[in-house]
């Protein structure tokens, strides 16, 4: 299953952390499973130890979701203007982790 953001696919929406590979690339955490509601837009080089942490936060907020795309051999110089260009094509720019 798919979810865009902007015009790039992720994988998900997954309910858990654990259901996602341990690499690199961008994710998002989903208000909900129709990925209209992106509550955190980032990237991370360990997305399965970054989602885990997202889900500390989140955890008040019953339902929420995350969706990846891996970006395999992709440096984080990459992942960052990767993400820029997202965020450039959503409105209003979704807040990245703390």
């Amino acid at each position: 299953m798919s979810v865009y953001i902007g015009h790039e696919s992720f994988s998900g929406p997954f309910r858990a952390p654990s259901l996602v590979e341990d690499r690199s690339g961008l994710y998002a955490v989903l208000a909900n499973a129709s990925g209209r509601e992106i509550l955190e837009l980032d990237e991370a080089a360990n997305l399965a130890a970054r989602l885990e942490q997202a889900a500390e936060r989140f955890a008040d907020r019953p339902g929420i979701r995350f969706a990846v795309r891996y970006t395999p051999g992709v440096q984080r110089t990459g992942r960052e203007r990767l993400l820029a260009e997202i965020c450039r094509e959503i409105s209003p720019e979704p807040p990245r982790a703390p």
